[in-house]
């Protein structure tokens, strides 16, 4: 039986293979600056949803409509749609609103490429638990306890388990 990391490392050669990504893609993701990575991990998982809705409907004309989707809008948004069409669960929608949120406060201003994820978890005080709970969310049940605790002492590092498992859960598999 292979060990959980040697699993996240299979999970990832996957993806890289299965999505024409370069070898050692998601390693690389964790050498990028805090600003940069929350980005980068945001925008591979608001492609693969829009990738996820437009091989569920089967109609490649639709890609542009879903790439133009808020993506955690709660009515209309691309995680609000995957979540009715089955393609995600409750849980992978807390986690992305989360994960949206800390996007978009970072998007829009130049002076946040300067931000740290350990500062950030630290000026959250008393939402802290409630924000590593989000951050496990994304993974399963069995992984949630250790995924919560990760967040809590290395973010980056939860926030990339917890990218890669979103992926690899939404991302279809591409016709060979």
């Amino acid at each position: 039986m292979a060990s959980p990391a040697e699993t996240l490392r299979q999970i990832c050669r996957d993806l890289e293979v299965r999505h024409d990504l370069r070898r050692g893609f998601f390693g690389d993701l964790l050498k990028q600056t805090d600003w940069a990575f929350v980005i980068q991990c945001h925008a591979l998982i608001e492609a693969a949803v829009s990738d996820a809705l437009t091989l569920h409907v089967a109609n490649s004309k639709l890609r542009k409509h879903f790439d133009l989707l808020p993506m955690s809008e709660t009515q209309i948004g691309k995680m609000a749609l995957a979540k009715s069409l089955g393609l995600v669960t409750n849980d992978q929608v807390r986690f992305v609103s989360m994960f949206s949120r800390l996007r978009n406060a970072l998007a829009h201003r130049v002076g946040n490429v300067n931000f740290s994820l350990q500062d950030h978890l630290a000026a959250l005080g008393s939402e802290m638990e409630s924000w590593c709970t989000d951050v496990a969310r994304a993974g399963p049940t069995k992984m949630r306890e250790h995924l919560k605790a990760q967040a809590a002492r290395q973010p980056k590092t939860a926030l990339w388990f917890a990218t890669v498992l979103m992926l690899y859960h939404v991302l279809p598999v591409p016709e060979s």
